[in-house]
């Protein structure tokens, strides 16, 4: 999910070009379906995978065609069952192509689910490894439990399928599977009992993998993979479905990212992810699963789990979305961190149960439920629960939460507690951007759409912004992509509020606009997170703060820009505006001293002077300020608050500000902005982007201003497809201009 980028040495590479003997030439072998050859073409394609594997020495790669394929290796002789895929140390195993590829990347995916994503294990072409070597149909049939939400597998007919269908022993290179669809294991003998169907020990990594209708009798009916001492996940980018385990019938790891677990069930812990000694588990989707404890997710072990989604799982006993259970205390990031947690249900935590010492921070836990007097959210008693919002929950009895827990949002939840700090109870449709409207779990077709799409995106002037703690953690990402903290403070929930950031140059001319929230360079609020409108008002083209509105005798008014960025280290960096004071004319019989103050922030709570006027100066006529604000605008981003407070507004007449400018060397003049000149058309969720300058490049925003994506235009036509219905902004930047265009789906 995050990008990454690649810096290269050109003298180093040089240097190593011509190094004799210091380089390593990989030779790539090839399969398909019906090969003959010796695999050292495509042409010449091999047919059995595991002859290509043991022919390869390592750093080699084995490409292997679309198909189905069966185990060979057997590792009992004439034990069909003990048949599997044996990998080998530091070859790289490759599935997903066609048969005509030259590189990786030549590989298709395509949105094959129609759920208008193309994600990275949907290959156009599969390749199947599949255990299923007696041909009798498995039948997979959801049991449900007397709770009438819990439930669990029960299979038929894999009673003769391979026990395992990929092992991996413990490498020492790295080794890699990629690209395949693995199915029908079946790891049920006291011998072979976990991973049905992958089996990974050391140093073997596991990507754009789909793992589906596998059986374990112990541990890992999808995978099992404990890899310890690892400083990144083994497993990434990779689908595993309809699984079945005593323990983790999705995965039973140590750690996973941008995974999703979908279908999954244990009879005992972790329906879809069990983490014994839990490293970390980041942007990973974990849904419809189900276990006796931790229905999406269960832990022993001291994890961090993060920035992932926990929807609709459900428990016998506790724990429907997410259960720890950890002696020793969780230090540093450890923990449940920046999570969304949402329609999940156990008698005891029907979103968090935490038996351990492991702390929950920065979650939004929504419509989930649980049977006892507490906890349809969380329930815990030894850990600590910090900047979480808890929304639309319910219990049986009550949805009191007893639990220390601190800087919290507690919505349509039950009372709340009395031993907390800084609990609010704000307005669910003044906080968030498209909250459900009912509580407690989806119980109809309308309600689960409702659910799905939801966003707990924050809106603007919500109580929850800049309202929650800073503590000191590593992992620093909130759930919807935006980093932490944006405006000083933490905000309450798995979203951090995202104004849209602007680069240098910036101007904003107030000509076209009649209102703060039409400018894409300034803000409305005057207090983010009031929800309380500026006084300050757009008239004539120009922002103008005056004696008309309704003031106190000490009033304090702003209005301020989003986060401004500059492209590189620049020599210079002005900011300009015109400003006109006019002093009230008639007679007062008190005197009061009015200020407008400009000012900068780098963090949005500290505030420093650039200048400041007053009325004791009388009127001042209306003039083009510059001021060099170079040593620190290259710091990073930086915000500019126009500040009018005093004694009495009455002692004005009016402050107008007009033709803001931030640039890099204080001659820009303003320009008439003009309506964007390319064209966007939407069909069947496809935007088509069209009429571009020459050398444009298009980017795509949603309407919190979370990045989606970018490409370069052929003909001068992009199209893109759009995740799901919204309001979308479409950004074309060329060499010559920046234009910006909102669409609505």
């Amino acid at each position: 999910m995050n990008p990454i980028f690649f810096f290269r040495n050109i003298t180093l590479i040089i240097t190593i070009l011509f190094l004799p003997n210091l380089t390593y030439a990989k030779t790539i072998y090839y399969v398909t379906q019906n090969g003959t050859g010796d695999g050292t073409s495509w042409v010449k394609a091999a047919g059995n995978i595991q002859t290509m594997i043991d022919k390869a020495a390592s750093g080699d790669e084995v490409w292997v065609a679309k198909g189905t394929y069966y185990p060979t290796s057997e590792t009992i002789e004439r034990d069909a069952r003990t048949r599997t895929f044996i990998l080998k140390d530091g070859v790289k195993l490759y599935g997903g192509f066609a048969g005509d590829e030259i590189i990786i990347s030549d590989r298709k995916i395509y949105d094959l689910n129609n759920d208008s994503r193309r994600d990275l294990w949907e290959f156009t072409n599969a390749t199947i490894l599949s255990g299923d070597i007696d041909g009798i149909k498995d039948v997979w049939t959801r049991k449900v439990n007397s709770d009438g939400k819990s439930w669990t597998w029960s299979v038929t007919g894999n009673e003769n399928n391979c026990l395992r269908v990929i092992t991996g022993r413990e490498f020492t290179n790295n080794t890699s599977l990629n690209g395949f669809t693995i199915i029908g294991g079946n790891a049920n003998t006291s011998n072979v009992n976990s991973g049905g169907g992958i089996y990974a020990l050391t140093k073997l990594s596991i990507s754009q993998c789909f793992v589906n209708s596998c059986f374990a009798s112990e541990k890992g009916g999808g995978i099992y993979s404990i890899q310890k001492g690892l400083a990144s996940p083994m497993i990434t980018n990779t689908f595993v479905s309809n699984c079945f385990a005593t323990n983790g019938g999705g995965m039973y790891s140590i750690s996973a990212a941008s995974s999703r677990v979908s279908d999954c069930s244990a009879s005992n812990f972790g329906g879809g992810i069990f983490a014994e000694i839990g490293y970390f588990f980041k942007y990973n989707d974990v849904e419809n699963c189900s276990a006796s404890s931790g229905g999406g997710f269960f832990s022993t072990g001291a994890f961090s789990i993060s920035i992932c989604g926990i929807d609709n799982c459900t428990a016998k006993t506790s724990g429907g979305g997410i259960e720890t259970n950890y002696a020793a205390p969780v230090l540093g990031d450890r923990g449940i961190n920046n999570c969304l947690i949402r329609n999940c249900f156990a008698p005891a935590g029907g979103g968090i149960f935490v038996k351990a010492n492991c702390p929950v921070r920065n979650c939004t836990i929504t419509n989930c439920a649980s049977l006892q007097s507490s906890g349809g959210g969380i329930v815990t008693s030894t850990s600590s629960v910090i900047n979480c919002a808890i929304c639309n929950c319910t219990a049986q009895f009550s949805s009191t939460i007893p639990l220390m827990f601190r800087s919290c949002a507690v919505i349509n939840s039950g009372a709340v507690p009395t031993n907390n700090q800084k609990i609010i109870s704000p307005d669910i449709s003044l906080t968030f951007f498209r909250p459900t409207t009912f509580i407690g779990l989806a119980n109809s077709d309308t309600q689960l759409l409702e659910l799905i799409s939801s966003h707990w995106y924050l809106k603007e002037g919500s109580s929850c912004i800049n309202a929650g703690e800073t503590y000191n953690i590593s992992d620093l990402d909130s759930y919807y992509g935006s980093p932490r903290p944006r405006l000083g403070l933490f905000d309450i929930g798995a979203a951090e509020y995202n104004m849209i950031q602007v680069n240098i140059p910036v101007i904003e001319n107030f000509n076209n606009i009649s209102n703060f929230e039409e400018s894409s360079f300034l803000y409305k609020s005057a207090n983010i997170n009031t929800g309380e409108y500026m006084k300050w008002f757009i008239r004539n083209g120009k922002a103008v703060f005056d004696w008309k509105v309704n003031l106190t005798s000490a009033y304090d008014e702003s209005f301020f820009t989003v986060p401004v960025y500059g492209t590189s280290k620049l020599p210079q960096v002005t900011l300009k505006y015109d400003l006109y004071f006019e002093p009230y004319s008639g007679s007062i019989t008190q005197v009061g001293t009015e200020k407008l103050t400009i000012e900068y922030s780098l963090d949005f709570i500290t505030w420093n002077t650039i200048a400041s006027y007053s009325n004791q100066n009388g009127v001042i006529p209306l003039k083009t300020y510059v001021h060099d604000i170079t040593s620190w605008a290259n710091i990073g981003p930086f915000y500019l608050r126009f500040r009018a407070n005093g004694q009495n507004a009455n002692r004005i007449e009016k402050w107008e500000i007009d033709n803001i400018i931030v640039d890099t060397d204080g001659k820009t003049e303003v320009k008439k902005i003009k309506e964007a000149s390319f064209l966007c058309s939407i069909k069947n969720g496809n935007l088509l982007v069209s009429n571009l300058l020459e050398g444009s490049s298009v980017q795509i925003f949603d309407v919190s201003g979370k990045f989606l994506n970018s490409c370069k235009p052929t003909n001068n036509i992009i199209q893109f497809s759009l995740p799901a219905h919204g309001v979308y902004i479409v950004r074309s930047e060329s060499e010559t201009d920046v234009e910006s265009k909102k669409v609505v789906w």
